[in-house]
């Protein structure tokens, strides 16, 4: 009997399983004449036309596409990069691989043969990924596994053969020029020593006044120090990694600098320390650890089996035996250098390829100041007017200048007004609708270089400024980066770059110059206009904000004459 039911229940479920494929093909098949009658009908009045399918991903002959390769002692690493007449440039994929080299060497100093091809495998899924993205130009560089290979000559000449890309094996004074790079296009820099950890060397610079002055390569990285003394205590093996250190000259030069850290084994470590304490931005690039976070980070991760690390917040599974003898490696040079404090740099090796090869920068650097360039570059690739975004920061600029010099507006912060004033539009490139929340998540996200994190959190914020309230329900996730202070300055640069966005309401610079007088107990903002009727409008409807950001009344008042 419980045969024939089961027989029965199944007979019913084939029927309702083929009676439900049959109504949803009915659906969809009337959906698709209804669908093609509409399109045929448009097509007859003209409002469609037939668009070839490639010309939906043909890009513009003014975007030049570039693979950048880099094949480390640990992993390879590849980016694919747009970039643009204009010089504006953004990351389009990127694929990661960890053939682990290091440990593919012989006893004879050669790369064994098995390590070749999963190499060559590796790289012709990476050349494949480039030629899905129309990339005109791959640029690959090697760096310490085959620059110590005995057969590094052997490899390049195959890897040419049968992929047709050229692989440069650069030295680790280049690899070193290369980090530089791309920490000075992308950070504030001053007096810092430049730490990029590889899986098989570990590159240091001397960076004074913001200039490369000596660099060294040490023979030692993640993947070698975990090989050769992945079985002392750490203490013992911090003690082994010193020993390289004191004839190196540079060093002892770097005395309680700051240092700044490049590549994976360093973002890992600032990953992790973010889990533990619940930082709320996903962001490691300009970063900030003490060393005794350093010391904590890679204890905890020492302390904890290596099944129990793989599953730790921000730590990669394929680098989970390797984290602790590379976070050994930096803990060597923070202690030897007596340096306090950590700053990450979430670019690196690429990216300074990137900066150098196809960019041509001078010297690897970019012309503009590091903010500029990175903010002309997100105006670009949000096409936003980039006149109007200038004529709003010059206005916003002139209407500042008076308030810091009356002690209303702290002069430190004029450079976070500059980048609110012409970024205050780009959340248009996803809607004009609510485009003042796309502002905020654009700029939090886009990759806007030469401020911290609270400085970035301050220009999303008062870029996309709506009163102090929403402002303060828009911070609320990351309250623990800014102050009461850091919320009043947010509030007085967006009312001043909501107040320049009115003077040029119609985009048209009807409004050529401005000139703010202050008083005591009130302000006057004398207008150079032409017919700025709906620009005076509009800035006189914002003139309770600014009173309640800065406690005495603006008025606003016409001005003949030339500027």
């Amino acid at each position: 009997m419980p045969r024939v039911t089961n027989a029965l229940r199944y007979t019913n479920a084939l029927r309702y399983t083929n009676a439900l494929r049959y109504t949803n093909a009915l659906r969809y098949t009337n959906a698709l004449r209804y669908t093609n009658r509409h399109v045929r009908l448009a097509r007859t009045h003209g409002l469609i036309r037939e668009i070839p399918l490639k010309s939906l991903y043909a890009r513009s002959a003014s975007v030049n596409v570039t693979g950048i390769i880099d094949i480390g002692s640990n992993s390879m690493r590849l980016s694919i990069i747009a970039s643009l007449q204009s010089g504006a440039y953004y990351v389009l994929d990127e694929q990661k691989a960890s053939p682990r080299l290091s440990q593919q060497i012989k006893r004879d100093g050669a790369i064994a043969e098995d390590a070749i091809r999963d190499l060559i495998e590796k790289l012709q899924g990476f050349i494949g990924l480039c030629r899905a993205h129309h990339a005109t130009r791959i640029e690959a560089v090697g760096t310490a596994a085959l620059r110590a290979a005995k057969n590094r000559a052997e490899i390049v000449e195959r890897i040419e053969r049968e992929t047709g890309i050229h692989v440069e094996v650069i030295p680790g004074v280049e690899e070193a020029a290369l980090g530089f790079s791309a920490v000075a296009n992308t950070m504030k820099l001053c007096d810092a020593l430049l730490v990029d950890i590889g899986g098989g060397s570990t590159e240091v610079t001397l960076v004074r006044s913001g200039a490369a002055i000596a660099s060294h390569s040490f023979p030692i990285g993640a993947v070698t120090a975990n090989r050769d003394l992945g079985q002392l205590s750490r203490e013992q093996m911090m003690q082994r990694i010193q020993t390289l250190f004191p004839q190196v000259e540079l060093l002892t030069q770097a005395k309680n600098m700051e240092l700044i850290g490049i590549g994976g084994t360093i973002r890992t470590i600032a990953r992790v320390h973010q889990g533990l304490s619940g930082y709320p931005l996903a962001l490691t690039h300009n970063y900030f650890m003490q060393q005794t976070d350093v010391e904590e980070t890679v204890a905890y991760l020492g302390d904890i089996p290596l099944a129990r690390r793989k599953k730790v917040e921000g730590l990669s599974k394929d680098r989970a035996d390797l984290i602790v003898p590379g976070g050994m490696i930096l803990l060597s040079l923070m202690r030897y250098t007596a340096s306090s404090v950590l700053r990450i740099s979430g670019r690196g090796l690429r990216d300074g390829t990137f900066f150098t090869r196809v960019l041509g920068t001078d010297n690897g650097l970019l012309t503009e100041g590091v903010l500029e360039t990175s903010v002309h570059n997100l105006l670009e690739r949000c096409r936003v007017p980039i006149d109007h975004a200038k004529t709003v920061t010059h206005l916003a600029l002139a209407i500042a200048t008076p308030l810091c010099e009356r002690g209303d507006l702290d002069p430190a912060r004029l450079h976070l007004l500059y980048a609110a004033a012409m970024l205050h539009r780009v959340g248009i490139h996803i809607h004009y609708y609510d485009f003042d929340r796309h502002t905020f998540y654009l700029i939090l996200n886009g990759t806007l270089y030469g401020l911290t994190h609270r400085e970035l959190l301050m220009v999303a914020a008062a870029a996309s400024y709506k009163g102090r309230n929403r402002t303060r329900k828009q911070c609320a996730p990351f309250r623990t980066l800014l102050s009461e202070d850091d919320l009043t300055e947010i509030t007085k640069i967006g009312v001043i770059v909501r107040l320049a966005e009115a003077l040029d309401r119609r985009h048209e610079k009807r409004v050529s110059a401005v000139r703010l007088k202050t008083e005591k107990k009130q302000a006057v903002l004398y207008v150079h206009a032409d017919e700025g009727d709906l620009e005076y409008q509009a800035a006189n409807d914002l003139l309770p904000l600014f009173r309640k950001a800065f406690g005495f009344p603006l008025s606003i008042s016409s001005e003949k004459g030339a500027p």
